[in-house]
């Protein structure tokens, strides 16, 4: 970070704790500059924080914009205007908070304070939409009491770790700022440290490696297959046009390794099944469906983003078991990898795109 942004920081921390300050210490100091390590400290946790709740709540966005379109097509198809006009207005109110969402705040010691979330409903709602946005309300509160005390908890231990170095100015500063934001989510006030867990504050360092693997594969439809953003090459032998049969060529993998596999298929209950196979020895790596993350429903997706930690902290996966046709479970049987299983797609003839996290006890086999 240049020193004009640390300068530019060090104001904004000045502005937001002049109060505070003021109040335990006199007037006379509200103008002594914060010492700028505390932003340097603050800074990435709150950026870590805001990095996972917006992906969270872009998420649930997501899933909201697809039930709005349902009830939205249904009212209008029933001739109800007042009900499709609510849709209508709660989808355009939706597209401004992913909007918000799509970029991290510059200034995110405000930005945690700020709630991505809709205004409340006039009166004269109607009750079809009442009820769906208090189901918006409950998943959002669930992502804040996930997330708030995890933060809690490092702001906690950044204001213990400056009072042990006798910093004690600069930790009454986190202090004062950590009592803040309890405000903003009283739900977490009281929350007991051992159901905190923490939050990632620096990119995860480069895991161990696993083993050196193929991919092995079916899918009905198209396929496009990402480990760490790079394209992965593969050899189709199917003996069917509408299936792909494929192996890759064989792969470094290790642990926070991310893959992420596009899939489009014309029949809706047909998807795909993936695993690696250790290139020399037993050992392979299968996926069941619960090791699947939705990220889209769109091709295009910046595959190179994704945070494996981020990730990791999802706890609902998305994706749903499907039993394959004949020739799916023909081609796969031929690979001999016990465990995978099937997957199908969110849709007919659209583009699912899914995120897998490698972890050491995917690993089977000696």
């Amino acid at each position: 970070m240049n020193q004009g942004r640390l300068i530019r920081y060090g104001c904004l921390i000045v502005l937001f704790f002049g109060n505070t300050l003021s109040q335990g210490q006199g007037a006379g100091n509200t103008s002594k500059e914060v010492p700028l390590v505390v932003l340097i400290d603050l800074k990435p946790r709150l950026d870590a924080y805001l990095k996972a709740r917006q992906s969270q709540v872009n998420e649930l966005a997501t899933k909201y914009g697809r039930v709005l379109d349902v009830r939205l097509n249904k009212a209008a198809d029933a001739g109800d205007l007042k009900t499709t006009d609510a849709f209508q207005q709660e989808k355009d109110k939706l597209a401004s908070i992913k909007k918000t969402l799509a970029v991290l705040p510059v200034d995110s010691v405000s930005a945690v304070r700020k709630n991505a979330t809709f205004p409340d409903l006039p009166q004269d709602t109607p009750e079809a939409l009442i009820g769906l946005r208090e189901i918006w309300t409950s998943e959002w509160q669930k992502i804040r009491n996930k997330l708030d005390p995890a933060l809690q908890q490092s702001l906690k231990k950044l204001e213990s770790d400056l009072t042990r170095e006798r910093k004690l100015e600069n930790a009454k500063i986190v202090y004062a700022y950590r009592q803040s934001l309890l405000s903003s989510n009283p739900a977490v006030v009281g929350t007991g440290s051992a159901e905190m867990k923490p939050i990632i504050l620096s990119p995860e360092p480069a895991g161990q490696k696993l083993m050196r693997a193929c991919a092995h594969f079916v899918v009905k439809g198209e396929i496009d297959i990402f480990i760490n953003g790079k394209k992965l090459r593969y050899k189709d032998i199917s003996d069917d046009p509408e299936y792909i049969d494929a192996t890759s060529s064989p792969q470094d993998l290790g642990e926070n390794d991310i893959i992420v596999i596009r899939v489009k298929s014309e029949a809706g209950f047909r998807g795909v099944i993936f695993a690696f196979k250790e290139e020399e020895g037993n050992r392979t790596i299968p996926f069941s469906k619960n090791a699947y993350r939705l990220l889209s429903e769109e091709k295009k997706i910046s595959v190179g983003k994704l945070d494996a930690q981020t990730l990791l902290q999802d706890s609902n996966p998305r994706a749903s078991k499907m039993n394959p046709d004949p020739n799916m479970n023909r081609y796969w049987m031929k690979h001999g990898i016990p465990y995978s299983q099937f997957v199908r797609p969110e849709g007919q003839g659209v583009w699912s795109t899914w995120a897998i996290v490698i972890t050491p006890d995917m690993v089977r086999g000696e």
